[in-house]
C-alpha cells in the first residue's frame, strides 16, 4: 500500500524525526477565462475584487486589471496584489499562468476559506486551505496530498497546481527518493512518476512552494502523492 505521512516518519526517516515538521497549507484559483469588472474573490476574511476603473465597493480589496482582464493577467494581479498586502491572509505564486498558487504560514490555517462564487471563470480549489500543520523552519519537508475533482480539470487544461509550502532551513530542497504515486480505487502504488513533472517554486529566502502537473492524466480523484524533501 502507499506511504501517507504517519508512515514516513517512522520507517524512512527516524533519525530525523525529532527534528522535522510538517508543510504549511495551499490551496489556488484557477481561471479558465478572462475576469470582469466587480468581479470578486474571497479568502479568510477579505473580498478582493477586480477593479479596471478605480471604482470598487467600500471595504473591498481591489486587483487592478486595467492593464487586461485575461486569465493570465488577473492571475498576474491577483497574485501581485496577495502579496503587497501586510494584512493578507495568505501570499501568492503565478505557477502556469493560469493558476494563482496560494500559501500560509500559519499554525491552524487549514481554516481559511476560499471562494470563487463571485468570478464565474474562476475556480477555487478547496472550500478551505489544505495540508497545513506547522509554520517551522524544516530541514526535512514531508507530506501526502490527496487529488481532488479541481485538481484533475486543472491538469487537463496543461496547468499546475500547487500542492504543499514550506520554509527549509539550508535551501533549497531536494526530494528524497522517488514520490509514491497511490491509485485510492484499488490501493495500488503507480512507482512511475514519468508523466508528473514537479516543480519546486522559490517564494522568498528559503520559502519554497511545491507543484505537481500531471501531463498524461495518471492521477484521479481522492488518489494520493507521498514524497519528502530535504533542504
Amino acid at each position: 500500500m502507499g506511504v501517507r505521512r504517519g508512515d514516513l516518519d517512522a520507517t524512512f526517516l527516524p533519525e530525523y524525526y525529532a527534528g522535522m515538521a510538517g508543510t504549511n497549507s495551499v490551496g489556488y484559483f484557477y481561471f479558465s477565462g478572462g475576469v470582469l469588472d466587480t468581479e470578486t474573490l474571497v479568502i479568510g476574511g477579505y473580498t478582493y475584487e477586480f477593479d479596471t476603473n478605480g471604482v470598487y465597493t467600500a471595504g473591498n480589496i481591489p486587483v487592478d486589471v486595467s492593464a487586461g482582464v485575461t486569465a493570465a493577467l488577473a492571475t498576474a494581479a491577483l497574485v501581485a496584489t496577495l502579496n503587497a498586502q501586510a494584512a493578507s491572509p495568505v501570499s501568492a505564486a503565478n505557477l502556469t499562468g493560469d493558476v494563482c498558487g496560494l500559501y500560509v504560514d500559519d499554525v491552524g490555517s487549514n481554516l481559511i476559506a476560499l471562494s470563487a462564487a463571485g468570478t464565474p471563470n474562476a475556480t477555487a480549489s478547496a472550500a478551505a486551505m489544505t495540508n497545513g500543520s506547522d509554520d517551522a523552519t524544516q530541514t526535512i519537508l514531508f507530506d501526502t496530498y490527496t487529488v481532488t475533482a479541481q485538481d484533475v480539470t486543472t491538469w487537463a487544461a496543461g496547468d499546475a497546481i500547487p500542492i504543499a509550502s514550506g520554509t527549509f532551513a539550508n535551501g533549497a530542497p531536494q526530494f528524497m527518493g522517488t514520490p509514491l504515486l497511490l491509485n485510492a480505487t484499488d490501493q495500488i502504488v503507480i512507482y512511475t512518476t514519468a508523466n508528473m513533472v514537479f516543480t519546486w517554486t522559490q517564494i522568498s529566502g528559503y520559502r519554497y512552494q511545491l507543484s505537481v502537473l500531471d501531463t498524461a492524466a495518471d492521477l484521479a480523484n481522492t488518489d494520493t502523492i507521498s514524497w519528502s524533501a530535504i533542504g
